[in-house]
């Protein structure tokens, strides 16, 4: 759908026959672009609003219904969570527990982007959500071998923080202050949103910039088509309308 008419009917209709707020959003989409996000919310005020800021989608969902604290929406709504990125199959509890007990003591939820997890790590995970003694989500990273490392970078630099590994920089010597941060994560079966994450802007566009850089010298349809969905993750804005 790309009319903005269209796109005004179809989302007048879905918000009830509300055409206020279908043109609102239809607004919000032309202003954001294709590659953008957009997340309808209830506001604090009696008008609704629209906010925009930067984020990016990975396409990747939550590993576990256990996960999930939005039951409505079947959804994990974390806060201003910490951001771990490994490299990697996280095997053993043990490996993770000193980070966990950091983490739950700052009261901030976890968000984990690995290559696969243990059963184990998973159900831990779970139940110390269900204890209320940390809200986490673990998803798998995106993409594989070489092109996967790849993008857990871009994810990494995004997120202010460095990707950890089995070999240089493992998780034991990982801790809450190394962790990258977001504004909000937003997870559902299929995807990861992460909204305002930590990054300085000025290494987001050297990042942008290095990966147009390689996209210009690039013959490999695969590495073209690959460099040209990191650059758009990368790029894509966030909108929020806050619904009064």
């Amino acid at each position: 759908v790309s009319d903005i008419e269209t796109i005004k009917n179809v989302a007048s209709i879905s918000s009830n026959n509300d055409y206020e707020l279908g043109s609102l959003i239809a607004e919000t989409v032309e202003n954001i672009g294709s590659d953008g996000l957009i997340y309808v919310e209830d506001g604090t005020g009696a008008s609704t609003s629209v906010e925009y800021t930067d984020g990016f989608q990975i396409a990747r969902g939550y590993t576990s219904q256990g996960f999930v604290n939005n039951q409505e929406r079947l959804t994990v709504e974390l806060e201003n969570p910490m951001i771990l990125v490994y490299d990697g199959k996280i095997e053993q509890t043990g490996e993770l527990v000193p980070l966990l007990e950091e983490v739950s003591e700052s009261g901030r939820p976890l968000l984990i982007i690995a290559r696969s997890y243990s059963d184990e790590v998973v159900q831990t995970l779970v139940l110390n959500k269900m204890r209320g003694s940390l809200s986490s989500c673990a998803i798998k990273a995106p993409g594989f071998g070489d092109i996967g490392s790849e993008i857990m970078i871009d994810i990494a630099s995004a997120c202010n923080t460095s990707v950890f590994n089995s070999t240089s920089r493992r998780l034991s010597s990982c801790n809450a202050s190394l962790l990258g941060s977001s504004r909000k994560v937003v997870a559902n079966h299929i995807s990861t949103s992460v909204i305002d994450a930590a990054g300085a802007s000025i290494a987001m566009q050297d990042r942008i910039s290095n990966l147009k850089s390689q996209l210009d010298e690039a013959t490999d349809h695969h590495m073209i088509v690959s460099l040209k969905q990191r650059i758009s993750s990368l790029s894509g804005g966030v909108a929020l309308i806050k619904v009064g």
